[in-house]
């Protein structure tokens, strides 16, 4: 997934559409869903998605090579 970044950062449900920030405290990425493990009650196994500032960035300015 080139314009995505999966990661385990903690997302509260209902928080998709927020920031994922780095360690600088700058923006990479846009939350956009929690990809749960069937049977895992303990959220342990959580995977957060993300896609990318800079597709974004492409998208809305319609320079996309995807």
């Amino acid at each position: 997934m080139p314009c995505c970044v999966i990661h385990d950062a903690l997302i509260a449900a209902g928080s998709s559409g927020g920031p994922l920030v780095d360690q600088n405290r700058e923006v990479i990425g846009l939350n956009t869903l929690i990809s749960k493990m069937p049977g895992d009650d303990t959220n342990s196994s959580d995977r957060g998605i993300t896609v990318k500032l800079q597709y974004i960035s492409q998208m809305l300015l319609g320079n996309s090579k995807e």
